[in-house]
């Protein structure tokens, strides 16, 4: 009654933010990429106190990019937690998938190379029996085709089947077992723990 303008009344907060992840998208990346993160989260009574990002229990920004060359391949966790002024929570989480291909075990080794984790040698000798590890061979593939024709004003059309030969790229596990032995030989020796662990571990994915 003294001075009635101090005076603010609120409703009840009972509702916890809302947490909205943009990115990351896919569920699978390559580990020569870069993680997206885009989260953000609002609280439309008390407003919006903090939004923490964790990536594997890490804390990491809620907005940017991730390098994933220094993440293990496999299953790893995206969690974002949002507290508003009067401490009701909300978490949310996403499973990203970090996977291994040709693509980016070629990359790997050029980084690993660009961050001297081995010798310019066996930088040369793991290019070449990576590139030993794809080889090619002939295919026989059968491709059915439809043919259309016309005749005294009418439409014919024939499916035909045809013998093809093919060239195939495939993955050569015998020349990707001595990769791995070529790895053993050098560890310790011009390429150190690092980059023998990140190597080894993306050829036994390719293996596997």
């Amino acid at each position: 009654n003294v001075n009635p303008g101090t005076m603010e009344v609120r409703p009840t907060d009972v509702e916890a933010p809302v947490i909205t992840v943009s990115a990351p998208v896919a569920d699978q990346y390559l580990r020569s990429e870069l993680l997206p993160v885009n989260v953000n989260a609002i609280d439309a009574d008390s407003g919006l106190f903090s939004l923490k990002t964790t990536f594997d229990s890490a804390s990491t920004t809620n907005t940017g990019t991730l390098d994933l060359f220094f993440y293990a391949l496999g299953n790893h966790v995206l969690e974002a937690t949002a507290t508003d002024n009067v401490q009701n929570q909300a978490t949310t989480s996403k499973v990203v998938t970090i996977i291994a291909n040709a693509t980016s075990t070629r990359s790997d080794i050029h980084r690993a190379y660009s961050f001297s984790w081995m010798t310019k040698k066996i930088y040369d000798d793991l290019l070449k029996k990576f590139s030993d590890c794809f080889k090619k061979r002939n295919v026989m593939k059968s491709v059915t085709k439809t043919i259309t024709s016309t005749k005294n004003g009418k439409t014919i059309t024939k499916t035909i089947t045809e013998k093809v030969n093919t060239v195939e790229i495939y993955f050569d596990k015998k020349a990707a077992q001595d990769m791995l032995k070529a790895l053993d030989k050098y560890r310790g020796k011009g390429l150190n723990e690092r980059g023998y662990l990140l190597l080894k571990e993306d050829i036994n994915w390719l293996i596997n």
